[in-house]
């Protein structure tokens, strides 16, 4: 897989958990279980994202 293709897909798995979160946090509140794993998760994806960014 091409560089610019790992960072399209990237981009959508980011959209996607924050969408996630978003729908749970809207479901089940902020303080939820699920709501803040879905945020740790999506902590992970984006700094990996920056991590990729600096490294290019």
């Amino acid at each position: 897989m091409t560089d610019w293709v790992k960072k399209i897909v990237l981009n959508v798995r980011i959209e996607v958990k924050r969408r996630k979160m978003f729908l749970a946090a809207k479901t089940f509140g902020y303080t939820d279980n699920r709501t803040v794993t879905c945020s740790q998760e999506l902590d992970e994806l984006l700094t990996k994202y920056q991590r990729d960014l600096i490294s290019s």
